[in-house]
Formats: C-alpha cells, structure tokens, sequence
C-alpha cells in the first residue's frame, strides 16, 4: 500500500505564462509518480477556501510512427471506435479535456529521461479534487516544475452522465497502490501485447497508440456493478490504430483494464476491435500532434462529422496568434495539416480548431 502523506516535497512553483519562447532546458524537468502529483496539488488546495478534497487524476502516453511516404492528407474517413468505458476523466468537464497538457510528455533532450511506455511516471498529471461547500470540481495540471489551478467547474459545465453528480463520486483512499505497480499489472495482462499490434513493419504503414491511466470512482462506466457501490479503481485506456496506405485497410482496437485502487486486483477488462476501408467520424476532433516536442515541423490531425468551414490558428501562451494554418471548408473525414516552426523559439504553444458550434484546443511544444 502506498501512504500519500509520506511524501515530502519541496520544489519550487513557476508561472506557466513564462514558458512561451525560453528554454526548456533549464527547467528542472523529471517525471512524476502519482502519489508526488497529489503532494504537490495538495500544497496547491492548501491555498484555497475549504480545502477541496482529492478524489484523483490522470495522465496518458502517446506513440506515432510513419514512414516517410505517409504524406496523404488521410482523407480515408474512418470512424473511432467508441467502446463501452473509454471516456476520458469527466470530473473536470471539456475544459479540462480540451487544455490538458499530459500529451506534451517529453519536454526533454535526453530521451531516457522521459517515460516512452505507460509505466506510471509521467512529466504532466492532471489531478481532481471536489469543493463541497462550492459543489464544484477543481483541475490542477501538475509537473515536476509547476502546478496549475484550471478554476472551480460546476455539474453544469461537466460532463457528467444524467442523474450523477460530484459528491455521488467518492474521494481517494488514504491508502492506494501506486500508478507504477498500477501501470505494471495492466501492462503484464494485455497493456504490452495491445500496443505491440500497432508497431510500423513497412515503409506503408502508420502506427498509433495512446494510454491514458485514471485513478477515479467513475462507477458510470464500470459495466458489473454501475453505481456508487463500485469501488474506486485504478482504470488503463488503450486505444490504437494502424493504416496501410497500399491497401486503404484501416484497423483500430481498444483495451479498457479496472483495477480496485487499494488492492490492485484486475477487476474488469473490455476489448473492441475494427477493420474496414471506410466510415465517417461521428464528431468533431482536434487531435494530438506528432512528434511531440518537434522540431522543427509537427503534423496535426483533424477529424470532421461532416463537411465544415474550419479554422486551426497557433497562439503563444500570452494569446497572441502566431499563426494560421487551416481557414477554409473540408469534407468529412479525417484530415492532416503539417506546421513549420523553424523561425519560432522553443517554447509551448497552443493550437486551436475552431467549426460551427465546436472549438477546441491542445498544447505542444517545440523543443530545439
């Protein structure tokens, strides 16, 4: 078992506003297990009124791979699988969703310093508490050098399924395994073999994979038994896909491991898969780009519902635009658009997508 309040921490807080266009270098960057991220967001809920209480956090990894062909603008419109209990932490609602930076996970120049399986440290957590005199949630983005405070989010702006709210969602244990021994169980039963599937073995193909692992009683979405009863769980989302080119076959799988947080007993497993040459994306999405860090080009990818006026412009973290990179209609399907970074400064950057009735936003990081 793993006692959150043994950890002491003593590190120093940076202002994220400073980050846009200084060296990343020299910030005292290494990765974080998540018992250090709930240390340092506790110090953070320290400072607040009524000391929100934690009720827990996540963080996810990512892997690209593409030949040098892969240059198409993958207009094959494919459809993402949706699974029964893949969702991404909705304690925090689409603003957290949509302005996580957990996905900028290797801010650093030497690779083995950064974690490029899910082996439960990461450089960026996102840790969830609940204000039960505000009823209101609270988003920290932690890393090992900065913890920011995303604001207090209501049921309204949540998206929470009908008839749940926060306090139906109990807090974290005192006691909990922690993300490494988490990640290791799920990675020994099905974690290591489902991402071997997406690995490139020809110059036609290309690779994807992401992992996100979430400490939450999100009992909505945990098919046995869901209601407040279940248990608060340790959950592992897998998801990938690989696209040949020469053959237009896309495939695209999904692994979804429960583990009981206190115990680490595997509790749950869903498995979905896909294959198929066409279908059309049911939702807007603006997705991660890759290679991330870059340097110093980077390709983002974008999926339509249907056929949309759509804008992508990059904005530094002062908010001032630095460039546009898509204004104009495309069709369904799923899209690419590549951006060139080299007259820039290292930095962190914000790239926003922008259609009728949806707009969304990421960040990544140009590292030289």
């Amino acid at each position: 078992m793993y006692e959150p309040d043994s950890i002491i921490v003593n590190s120093s807080t940076t202002s994220n506003n400073v980050l846009s266009g200084i060296n990343l270098f020299l910030l005292d960057i290494s990765p974080l297990s998540f018992a250090e991220a709930i240390n340092k967001a506790n110090q953070v809920l320290s400072e607040l009124d009524n000391t929100p209480e934690i009720v827990g956090g996540a963080t996810s990894y990512a892997y690209n791979e593409n030949s040098d062909d892969f240059t198409s603008s993958m207009s094959k419109t494919t459809e993402r699988i949706k699974p029964i209990g893949i969702t991404y932490p909705k304690i925090a609602g689409t603003f957290l969703y949509n302005e996580r930076i957990s996905r900028a996970k290797a801010i650093h120049q030497d690779e083995e310093n950064f974690p490029t399986y899910p082996n439960g440290y990461n450089l960026m957590w996102e840790v969830f508490a609940y204000d039960a005199v505000k009823d209101s949630a609270v988003g920290i983005a932690v890393t090992s050098f900065d913890s920011q405070f995303f604001g207090y989010i209501g049921e309204d702006e949540a998206d929470l399924p009908e008839n749940v709210s926060f306090s139906d969602i109990k807090p974290l244990p005192n006691s909990y395994i922690e993300s490494d021994a988490a990640a290791e169980i799920m990675e020994n039963n099905g974690g290591v073999e489902f991402r071997e599937q997406f690995e490139v073995s020809t110059d036609q193909e290309h690779g994807y994979w992401e992992m996100e692992l979430q400490a939450l009683h999100e009992f909505w979405t945990y098919e046995p038994n869901p209601t407040t009863g279940a248990p608060v769980m340790w959950k592992g989302m897998y998801y990938g896909n690989l696209y040949n080119q020469e053959t237009n076959v896309f495939t695209e799988d999904s692994l979804v491991i429960y583990l009981d947080i206190e115990t680490g007993e595997i509790l749950h497993q869903i498995t979905t898969s896909s294959e198929g040459e066409t279908a059309i994306p049911h939702s807007v999405q603006l997705k991660q780009n890759f290679p991330n860090p870059f340097n110093p080009s980077t390709t983002i990818p974008f999926e339509l519902s249907k056929t949309a006026n759509v804008q992508i412009k990059v904005y530094n973290l002062l908010g001032q635009q630095i460039s546009t990179l898509v204004d104009g209609k495309y069709p369904a399907g799923n899209h690419i658009v590549k951006w060139d970074a080299q007259n820039l400064a290292s930095g962190v950057y914000i790239y926003r997508l922008k259609t009728e009735g949806s707009i969304q936003t990421r960040k990544l990081v140009l590292l030289k």
